[in-house]
């Protein structure tokens, strides 16, 4: 999420986009889920992901459970508390540069498994994901990622199904000085992003998003640090 200081939680709505007396302001709440809630521990690292409808109740929940510092279950929630899935994560290989999660999800024979290789410093430039159903094979992806002045400049996705190439988008990203994305480039789609507000420790609160030089919807952060 690219925040800055110590955030305890962090609530994102994305509202349909209205323009009234010649600005842009929020509209409805847009999509499900409607909202979403990411709480996080005084190191940083996430401790509960929450889905919200408009009002606010609570329509699910994921909350990961870790050994030694790394993630080894993330449990998934209805909105009635009652436990969805399951998946375990398996770390069978784990150093600076290449890190392998095995994914199951034990309700319904589901496996995915992703590998992941980083620079040194901590950038991810390859993930290998596959998904099985009852060990057979169903598709699998690979994203490719290029940095520039640490930024993230390129990403590449390959979809298979069979060992069929089925699809192939390149995604091109540009950013303002303060390293805020403002443009992201599908082929000859073109979404442009415009920051709105701050708060005090210059994390975004509201954010416009076009498409194609048109407004299409509004995101709103609620951020609380410790």
């Amino acid at each position: 999420y690219s925040l800055k200081g110590n955030v305890k939680s962090i609530l994102i709505q994305e509202y349909e986009v209205e323009q009234k007396f010649g600005k842009l302001e929020a509209g409805d709440l847009k999509y499900y889920p409607d909202q979403t809630k990411i709480d996080f521990d005084k190191k940083g690292k996430y401790v509960e992901y929450t889905k919200l409808d408009k009002k606010g109740k609570i329509m699910g929940k994921t909350i990961p459970r870790r050994e030694n510092d790394k993630i080894v279950e993330e449990i998934e929630y209805d909105e009635n508390g009652k436990q969805e899935s399951i998946k375990k994560i398996n770390h069978v290989s784990n150093n600076e540069s290449h890190i392998i999660y095995d994914y199951k999800d034990y309700n319904d024979n589901k496996r995915t498994l992703k590998i992941r290789q980083y620079l040194k410093r901590g950038k991810l430039i390859r993930q290998d994901v596959k998904r099985y159903d009852k060990d057979i094979l169903q598709d699998s992806s690979i994203y490719l990622f290029e940095y520039k002045k640490g930024k993230l400049k390129k990403q590449e996705i390959k979809e298979y199904s069979n060992d069929t190439l089925r699809s192939n988008p390149i995604f091109l990203f540009e950013y303002d000085k303060n390293g805020n994305c403002i443009e992201q480039q599908l082929d000859k789609t073109v979404i442009r992003y415009e920051y709105l507000e701050f708060d005090a420790k210059n994390n975004w609160i509201k954010r416009v998003e076009y498409k194609d030089d048109k407004p299409e919807c509004m995101y709103i952060r609620q951020i609380e640090y410790y």
